[in-house]
């Protein structure tokens, strides 16, 4: 341990963890390398500069190393249930063989520690699937998560105990208790979030998910407790720690609470030699990143600048509270879409009233008898919340990773001012930064054309430059979660091209949600989904052609009723930038034959191939009139075989590049073209926790 302290660089730890820090966003996208610049000449007065910038190349390169190792895979098939939640149908386990994790979904149901023997086929977690949506991958990587086990049979063949079966018996006591009182007591004592959906989304968007989340600061009660209990013992902040440890290991390690426990074990370590709060934080940050894909879950993101930012502004309720809501702020718009007005005022109110009324009363509900008494004032206290999630609520355009930086640069600027006038005068930037990002669109210069990866299904979204022009084409679902990333937008055509499903189960939420200046379907649907549509004035489109910003949209038909719901799919030809997109619906053979009548007209550079790639349609006359370059085929997971390897080989045939949606996932066609760097962070959609 001397050796450790005289190696330790103590109240410059957080050097090396800043220069860790900026190894990590240049590692999401090389432009922030030049942050190392900056970051030298505000460090050019400590002696071991150098040291610092080096630590920061290292972990760079051992990024670098560490995405490209191969990850375990199973060596047998015995594995042992060590974690179990309960989802929509099914159930989700964590299975362990030897110390390396696997995720495991099945319909039956099994026990923590139960051992099971388990027939299979691996399974690759995929990234997002459209920009700025959930990262599987990432998501499962920062718990250690490498692969999946798509079980082909599970046997259980006994049972073994491990750490997390005492987790799993205090849930399984606390099943008993009131549904409201034992939601808040596994959210808070014990880590595992059980409220329902539309509470979550209530927290969420009153942004106050993260004292609903066990953290920092319920830690930090537990440790003022403690120490009021242990006050005359010598030995105190040791029987602390011995308690918290075996608190955060029964618990599992979640991420927001181990943040804290390290921090506060390397504070009593260390506190002889004067380590500062800032270090011992840094200190746990670096302990941390030995697993670099932590930096994906939003917990770990948010625990840390949360954490960072308090420190830097100093001790008060207010200043803390309103700090941990600004910091959390561009996290809980990118998760929702957007802000409540009220949710900086109500998240101080809340504030306020969790050390004092929220978490003692869960306290006192572990007491059997106690949790009957505490319900109606937690079902109030739920009331209270939803009530107001229903105020007026500004949407924000997804902010990215460059974004949320400027984000916390200016917040950082605002900090260092002395005296609260300037503070407030500063705080002015903060909100000319909340504009300019909400009027994004209206000076973004770029246009984007998105075939969207919505698996067995079509969605395709064109957005122009300086929001000029916004069409939709069919929306099948996660179409709406895609568009509201974009902000405050109005879409000036959405066509539907026919009333299956998979071309429209968003449509009804979409309209609902968003300004749509012109609905269209075709002249002869009589599907199902027409009655919803008629209350949002839709209209019927045959053969006319419209203007929209820059883009010129022709109809191809269908002009007459073919009494078959794919072959009415309205044929849309758009012509931006120069080139020509065909999108054919669900069109058969039959009406393939019928618009090779259009002749000229039909030629196009991009293919939207007819029926998500089945074998009866994208005839070889039809492809030879069209005389595309590329094909876009959108197919997901399905029981029909799409794509046909028959429309494959046509496709190839005619030397066609072919873009599956399934592999590709979403593709993106930009008016401008950079150079592409590695994508942002981003959100995971799980819990918020500070």
């Amino acid at each position: 341990m001397k050796r450790l302290k005289t190696l330790l660089p103590f109240n410059y730890f957080h050097y090396y963890a800043f220069s860790i820090l900026i190894a990590l966003i240049s590692y999401q996208n090389l432009l922030f390398c030049g942050l190392y610049l900056l970051f030298y000449y505000l460090i050019r007065n400590y002696q071991h500069k150098i040291k610092v910038i080096l630590v920061g190349v290292s972990f760079f390169i051992f990024l670098l190393v560490f995405d490209k190792v191969e990850k375990p895979k199973p060596h047998g098939n015995l594995f042992i249930v060590v974690a179990k939640s309960e989802r929509d149908g099914y159930y989700r386990y964590f299975v362990r063989e030897k110390r390396t994790k696997y995720l495991l979904c099945s319909n039956e149901e099994y026990q923590v520690g139960d051992l099971l023997e388990i027939a299979f086929e691996l399974k690759e977690f995929k990234t997002e699937r459209r920009p700025a949506s959930f990262n599987e991958r990432n998501y499962y990587y920062s718990l250690k998560i490498y692969y999946q086990l798509k079980a082909l049979k599970i046997t259980k063949v006994g049972e073994r105990f491990v750490l997390s079966k005492i987790k799993a018996s205090l849930l399984n006591y606390f099943k008993s208790y009131p549904p409201l009182t034992k939601g808040y007591i596994e959210a808070l004592l014990l880590a595992e979030n059980d409220f329902s959906g539309d509470f979550k989304k209530s927290l969420s968007l009153m942004g106050i998910s993260h004292l609903f989340a066990l953290s920092g600061m319920h830690l930090n009660f537990f440790i003022v407790l403690l120490e009021r209990l242990f006050k005359g013992s010598n030995k105190k902040e040791v029987i602390i720690l011995v308690i918290l440890t075996i608190y955060v290991i029964v618990l599992g390690f979640p991420i927001s609470l181990l943040r804290a426990y390290l921090s506060y074990l390397f504070l009593m370590m260390f506190k002889e030699d004067g380590i500062s709060s800032l270090d011992a934080l840094s200190l746990a940050f670096m302990v941390l990143l030995i697993n670099p894909y932590r930096c994906y879950h939003t917990s770990f993101i948010l625990t840390f600048l949360v954490s960072f930012f308090i420190i830097v502004a100093g001790k008060g309720f207010l200043k803390t509270a309103i700090v941990a809501f600004l910091v959390s702020l561009p996290f809980l718009s990118n998760f929702n879409g957007g802000i409540l007005i009220i949710s900086l005022p109500f998240s101080l109110l809340i504030s306020y009233l969790f050390p004092i009324f929220i978490f003692p009363l869960t306290l006192v509900s572990v007491i059997p008898y106690c949790s009957y008494l505490s319900e109606p004032l937690f079902s109030s206290l739920n009331n209270f919340i939803a009530f107001f999630q229903g105020g007026l609520f500004i949407k924000f355009p997804y902010f990215k990773l460059y974004a949320i930086s400027l984000y916390l640069v200016v917040i950082v600027f605002v900090l260092l001012a002395q005296e609260k006038e300037k503070m407030i005068r500063r705080g002015g930037y903060l909100v000319l930064f909340l504009l300019l990002a909400y009027f994004y669109p209206y000076y973004n210069f770029q246009g984007y054309l998105y075939f969207l990866d919505v698996g067995q299904g079509d969605a395709t979204f064109i957005s122009r430059p300086f929001n000029q022009a916004n069409i939709l084409i069919d929306a099948n679902e996660g179409t709406y979660q895609f568009l509201k990333t974009r902000g405050e937008i109005e879409i000036d055509y959405f066509f539907i091209t026919h009333g299956d499903l998979d071309h429209c189960r968003d449509a009804v939420k979409i309209l609902s949600e968003f300004k749509v200046a012109n609905l269209y379907l075709n002249a002869y649907d009589d599907s199902l989904i027409v009655n919803e549509l008629e209350h949002f004035n839709l209209k019927r489109t045959k053969d006319d052609v419209f203007y929209c910003g820059d883009v010129l949209i022709e109809v191809l038909g269908p002009c007459k009723d073919y009494h078959n719901v794919n072959d009415n799919s309205l044929v849309l030809r758009l012509e931006i930038d120069d080139k020509s997109y065909l999108f054919t619906g669900d069109s058969s053979q039959r009406r393939e034959r019928d618009l090779l009548s259009y002749r000229e007209k039909l030629r196009s550079d991009y293919l939207h191939v007819g029926h998500h790639g089945s074998n009866d349609a994208t005839t070889l006359d039809f492809l030879k009139m069209v005389n595309p370059a590329y094909a876009i085929i959108s197919s997901g997971v399905n029981n029909y075989r799409h794509p046909h390897p028959e429309v494959l080989e046509r496709l190839n045939a005619f030397g066609v590049e072919i873009m599956a949606l399934k592999e590709t996932q979403t593709i993106t066609i930009k008016k401008y073209r950079f150079p592409n760097f590695k994508a942002g962070f981003v959100i995971q959609n799980s819990n918020f926790s500070v």
